[in-house]
């Protein structure tokens, strides 16, 4: 694995540390109530970034299977990913895509621990096999930026965990609400 991609694996695993650390606190009915405002639940919530990770994943397999149809990432998937990136920081309702929006109505912390950890272990061992003369090469396609290399996919599911792990305590506080 590449000195930036184990620093990028390194970020996501305390980020998740972290946030399972601030969720570990919380009984499930708190987990699973939905804010006063509306939408999901913090489970619900932490159910799409585990399915978007385990989505990303999974196409990145698929496609590096046939290295030679995948073209160059250049300049513009540079800014694209750096605009996702900026985007991804601003308080705007997005719709998930319909993919990773399909979430349980209720589900228990510990499951969806186990889920995580399955899919970050098979995160790890992708990016240990993964070639390095892919490394420049646009391998996965985000649904609105568009075509990223290795390194602006690890920087999206950073931006976007963080993203969410600010909705899930939104939505913690929110369904406190009397």
């Amino acid at each position: 694995m590449h000195q930036r991609q184990v620093e990028q694996m390194e970020t996501l695993e305390k980020l998740r540390s972290e946030l399972l650390g601030r969720l570990s606190d919380s009984n499930s009915e708190t987990l699973n109530r939905e804010p006063a405002a509306g939408g999901w639940s913090a489970v619900q919530v932490l159910a799409h970034v585990i399915q978007a990770e385990r989505l990303s994943l999974e196409y990145l397999r698929k496609k590096t299977q046939r290295p030679e149809l995948i073209p160059s990432s250049g300049v513009i998937a540079a800014l694209k990913s750096r605009a996702l990136g900026l985007f991804l920081r601003l308080p705007f309702k997005v719709s998930a895509p319909a993919r990773t929006a399909e979430v349980p109505e209720s589900a228990e912390l510990q499951d969806l621990e186990r889920d995580w950890a399955e899919v970050r272990s098979a995160w790890r061992d992708f990016l240990e096999d993964f070639p390095p003369k892919l490394a420049g090469k646009a391998v996965y396609k985000h649904p609105v930026a568009g075509r990223l290399n290795l390194e602006q996919t690890l920087r999206f599911l950073i931006d976007h965990l963080r993203r969410h792990t600010r909705q899930i305590e939104r939505a913690l506080v929110e369904g406190l609400a009397p």
